[in-house]
């Protein structure tokens, strides 16, 4: 049975799905305040495995898969794990431990509701909100020492790396403890050339769209993706007051009762709109003009029967 939800809670083993575009997504939570399934089911398990009589105990990589393990992203997260304490006297101290490694301590947050945003560094934000011993276990990395030399930049790091900047990309080089004073003859620094490593996306289930438009530019749309166990999700977003549903858990049957139900009662629509776009993976864009006949109804609805058959995939 389909069911229209704001969080998913996961299983303490697994956890696949992974969402891309946060600084997106939490742009518009921050513009409408409207917290989509996306950002609640981050926080309602979070809120989850804070809670230590909950039984829910998520490794860290649960949710950094969920967010794709993009920076801001995981700003956002590390942000929230803090402020988990504020709303129920709890966080994962454990969490932050391991995401001092892996964000970038002297950058800003991105925006997002409560964001300190360009006020604070994440280590300012760390060194503010958690106390001595907190401080201690985290063991940041300390902020790196940074020299110049004419035009380059040399930045040691608290592990003794060396970051050069220049005029091109930032080379990060391995070096012995250089003792000659500055003022004499620049030191020939030997840097180590990385080879570049082509980064390959894994490949995603392609997605389906149902675009509904509008000459003011206020298009609704319904998308449409395959998940886990034969099942998919439908995000209807409504553009014109900045709205977006997730219903998750729908078989064929439901998705088709689904599409069947808007194009039947789009037709009772006062204010119609001008036309139906209508981007199915693996086959051509086609518009349509609103209100489509029973016939035409009955090939979109074998049009998505066909593509649920063999789902096309994009790399």
């Amino acid at each position: 049975m389909a069911s229209y939800i704001n969080a998913y809670i996961w299983n303490n083993d697994r956890q696949t799905r992974t969402i891309s575009g946060w600084d997106e997504i939490l742009m518009e939570w921050d513009e409408s305040l409207y917290q989509n399934a996306f950002v609640a089911t981050v926080l309602e398990n979070l809120k989850a495995t804070s809670n230590w009589d909950s039984g829910k105990d998520f490794p860290l990589t649960h949710f950094l898969r969920f967010l794709d393990y993009e920076p801001n992203a995981m700003k956002w997260f590390l942000y929230e794990v803090i402020a988990m304490r504020w709303m129920w006297g709890e966080s994962r101290i454990d969490y932050v431990k391991e995401l001092v490694r892996m964000i970038d301590l002297d950058s800003t947050f991105p925006v997002f509701p409560g964001s300190p945003c360009n006020t604070q560094t994440v280590r300012q934000f760390l060194t503010t909100h958690l106390n001595e011993d907190e401080l201690e276990y985290l063991d940041m990395p300390s902020q790196p020492v940074t020299t110049r030399i004419g035009n380059m930049t040399i930045q040691v790091t608290s592990d003794g790396r060396r970051i050069i900047n220049t005029n091109s990309n930032p080379v990060s080089v391995q070096t012995s403890r250089v003792t000659t004073p500055l003022r004499q003859e620049p030191v020939e620094i030997k840097t180590e050339k990385k080879e570049k490593v082509k980064k390959v996306k894994e490949p995603k289930p392609a997605q389906l769209q149902i675009r509904f438009n509008r000459k003011s530019g206020d298009d609704d749309t319904i998308n449409i993706r395959p998940e886990e166990d034969d099942t998919y999700s439908i995000v209807f977003k409504d553009t014109s007051v900045g709205v977006t549903h997730t219903y998750f858990d729908m078989d064929e049957i439901d998705v088709q009762t689904y599409l069947s139900q808007v194009f039947r009662i789009s037709c009772l629509d006062q204010d119609p709109y001008d036309n139906i776009q209508l981007n199915f993976p693996g086959r051509p864009q086609v518009i349509l003009p609103f209100n489509p006949d029973s016939f035409t109804r009955d090939l979109i609805y074998d049009s998505v029967e066909s593509i649920m058959e063999n789902w096309p995939w994009t790399a």
